[in-house]
């Protein structure tokens, strides 16, 4: 029941206009990253998060430049390409590659995969869409975007809470 309640939400979602889903989307991962980071906050202790031993500006050239371009290419064209082609399924390539995607941030914590797990779904969604409405190369652009447009939100939180440090 769970999952065609799901199918059918995600393939709603679809029938939206661009900008209409793409706000659809960043409302969605943004209200699921808030409500894990309350919820961890909360319930488990973690370390605030650490600035890198090259600094502000190579974490900024990480999280805005090589980790959208890397991951894009990686796991929405690569991994969700192979899945969807070997399961013939679009929801259960789009979930195999959130979880997977959520998965290789828990380097950065443990807490972090789960809140991460929304933005991977939200990128497989986009990556979808656009796929669906254009070609490979717009969705790759067009999820390379949304994961900058992201991660700037979250370079520029850490930048605030960096500065109140230093």
């Amino acid at each position: 029941m769970m999952y065609h309640l799901t199918t059918n939400l995600i393939y709603r979602s679809f029938e939206m206009k661009p900008v209409k889903f793409l706000l659809a989307m960043y409302t969605f991962a943004a209200l699921w990253a808030v409500c894990f980071g309350l919820i961890i906050d909360t319930f488990i202790v973690t370390d605030k998060f650490i600035i890198p031993n090259g600094g502000f500006m190579s974490l900024l050239l990480s999280i805005l430049i090589i980790a959208p371009i890397i991951e894009t290419v990686i796991f929405q064209f690569l991994m969700q390409g192979i899945f969807r082609r070997g399961t013939k399924n679009i929801i259960i390539s789009v979930l195999l590659t959130a979880f997977i995607f959520s998965a290789s941030h828990s380097l950065v914590g443990i807490d972090t995969v789960f809140m991460v797990a929304g933005l991977g779904i939200v990128l497989s969604l986009v990556y979808e869409y656009f796929r669906s409405r254009i070609n490979d190369l717009a969705a790759i652009f067009s999820v390379m975007f949304f994961h900058l447009f992201w991660n700037g939100v979250i370079g520029f939180i850490i930048w605030l809470d960096y500065s109140h440090i230093v």
